[in-house]
Order: structure tokens, then sequence, then C-alpha cells
């Protein structure tokens, strides 16, 4: 996947009020692509992206793979949501609206998914 359709992927999420940014990494730790302020840096990102994978194994639970998973802090919530071939990371506000978070992290894992494979089904994880 080239990193111009990554971005055209990514860039819709940061529409949706209250989201800050998000990043994309692959299934094997690797950051593959970022939409998020220069306060936060590669170096910064490459040590966060295994972690996001092994949370996302932790949840899994045998045969059921983990569809989602939001972490809320005072002032942020992270979502990590599983993709064909890595894990797609938001960063937002508390304030944002789940309902709306959810539709556009769908649309954008579905973007992602057909610019990894276009041939494959677009709906390889079911929304969160």
């Amino acid at each position: 996947m080239t990193a111009p359709v990554i971005q055209a992927a990514l860039a819709p999420l940061r529409d949706l009020p209250h989201v800050q940014g998000c990043f994309v990494v692959s299934e094997m730790g690797r950051l593959l692509a970022r939409d998020l302020s220069a306060l936060f840096g590669d170096d910064i990102l490459a040590e966060i992206a295994p972690r996001a994978l092994r949370l996302c194994e932790t949840f899994t639970n045998g045969p059921e793979e983990l569809r989602g998973c939001t972490l809320r802090y005072t002032d942020h919530v992270v979502l990590l949501r599983p993709m064909r071939d890595g894990v797609l990371c938001v960063l937002a506000g508390s304030e944002v609206n789940p309902m709306a978070l959810r539709m556009g992290v769908n649309l954008t894992v579905r973007r992602l998914n057909q610019a990894l494979d276009p041939h494959a089904a677009a709906g390889s994880h079911g929304p969160i």
C-alpha cells in the first residue's frame, strides 16, 4: 500500500469533531502511516506500535477476533481497531461522539483494507 493511499484513507477521520489524529501499525509492529500532530514523533509511535498490537492480542479470546478496544482517560480516548494487516489507532478528546467515531473508523478501515487488497471483500472485520 502506498503512502498517498494510506494518507487519503486516514485524512477524513480528522473531520470528526474532537479527533486529534490516527496512525496505522502493521501486523509486524511497524508504523505504516500517521496523521497526527508533530508532537507525537515517529520514535514515540514506534514505541507505542508493538504495545497496541500486544493489547489487541491480549483481548482476543480464542477463536473470537477482537473487533475493537476503547481506552478512556480523563481528557482522551484511544480507539484501537484491528484491520486485515494491522491496527488502526485513533486519538480523540473525551468529548468525541462515540457513534460518529465508530462510523468514521469503520469507513476508514474499509478503505485501508481495500487499499491493501482491492480484490478482497471490503468488510473482513465487522463493526466495533
